[in-house]
């Protein structure tokens, strides 16, 4: 059996640019960039390091990302980029159930029915999201 906790929050040597493009996962850079208010162009070059993002890019970007923006400045802690696409206050419960629920603390140490599981509450809360009229979830993948 693994140590679903030996897996480490940071890479050594890992830019702001290389935790951007880490923390952004599978979500599509266009969208992203769409939902940060940047151009498809701006984000790519912010995240190969040509451009520097500005202090509100990278509050929106922690947000819609679900990290820190201490994270994303130092990489100190550990982000779990598949929740990222979920916003911080979803990924943030989301990441709480799967501590309580399985003892894991990223999605990818999810067998696929944990998966199952934390994908039926991340239904339930996009549920509860719409009806409080804020931005739904999407599903997480492993």
């Amino acid at each position: 059996m693994t140590d679903r906790n030996a897996r480490p929050g940071n890479r050594p040597q890992e830019t702001l640019n290389g935790r951007l493009r880490r923390a952004r996962g599978g979500l599509a850079r266009a969208k992203a960039a769409t939902a940060l208010g940047l151009t498809e162009e701006a984000l790519q070059r912010v995240e190969a390091g040509i451009a520097e993002p500005t202090v509100r890019q990278l509050r929106e970007a922690a947000e819609l990302y679900g990290v820190s923006v201490h994270w994303l400045l130092f990489g100190e802690g550990v982000p779990d980029p598949v929740l990222a696409h979920l916003g911080a206050d979803v990924a943030a419960l989301l990441r709480q159930f799967m501590r309580d629920r399985f003892g894991a603390s990223a999605a990818e140490q999810l067998t696929p029915e944990e998966l199952r599981e934390v994908n039926d509450q991340a239904d339930r809360l996009q549920a509860l999201v719409g009806r409080l009229g804020g931005s739904g979830a999407r599903e997480v993948e492993g």
